[in-house]
């Protein structure tokens, strides 16, 4: 069997494929989005990044060795809040911008494909830090064009997958980002 299940244990010959091809994401070479083969697993339903976001966590962090307070956006032992605007399914209805915490307050913060949907990332990236104690960690994942670019461009008034090709691409690939003092 090629394919291991983290979350159910499950071996597979190949995943499920999952997602929708845009063309948008097909002409800004975006990884991470839009139709992909061996994609969910066929047992517990997960997704390849949410799979990859646990293996990343579970074994280049301590984030499961101690007792931590994490605020996980875009949800999915530990002293643990889901949050989401929309989500119907999470413990605290939240706008990432205006997040309804006190300032240092998470020990860790996970935002999974959330960024790239705000309008104002900036404010955004501003109130999760806010929200992390000194110390902490925010673990972000956002889908970004196989082109690295250098320079941010982003017009408020643009919006979703159009608004991605002229933002800066470095936080994406940046493992961890951690609060000091």
């Amino acid at each position: 069997m090629r394919c291991h299940c983290p979350f159910c244990g499950g071996r597979f010959r190949e995943f499920l494929a999952r997602g929708v091809d845009f063309s948008i994401l097909q002409e800004k070479k975006v990884i991470g989005d839009g139709y992909r083969l061996n994609a969910t697993c066929p047992c517990c339903r997960s997704y390849d990044r949410e799979r990859l976001t646990y293996l990343f966590l579970k074994q280049k962090t301590d984030l499961f060795a101690r007792k931590i307070k994490l605020l996980h956006f875009a949800q999915k032992n530990i002293d643990y809040v889901t949050a989401d605007l929309m989500a119907p399914d999470v413990m605290v209805k939240a706008d990432v911008t205006a997040i309804p915490y006190s300032d240092v307050t998470f020990d860790a913060v996970i935002c999974n494909h959330v960024l790239e949907h705000i309008a104002d990332d900036r404010k955004a990236m501003a109130e999760l830090y806010r929200v992390f104690k000194p110390g902490g960690r925010a673990y972000l994942q956002v889908p970004c064009p196989s082109r690295r670019r250098t320079r941010t461009s982003v017009s408020p008034s643009r919006k979703g997958a159009n608004k991605l090709s002229d933002r800066q691409t470095t936080i994406a690939s940046l493992p961890e980002t951690t609060k000091t003092g």
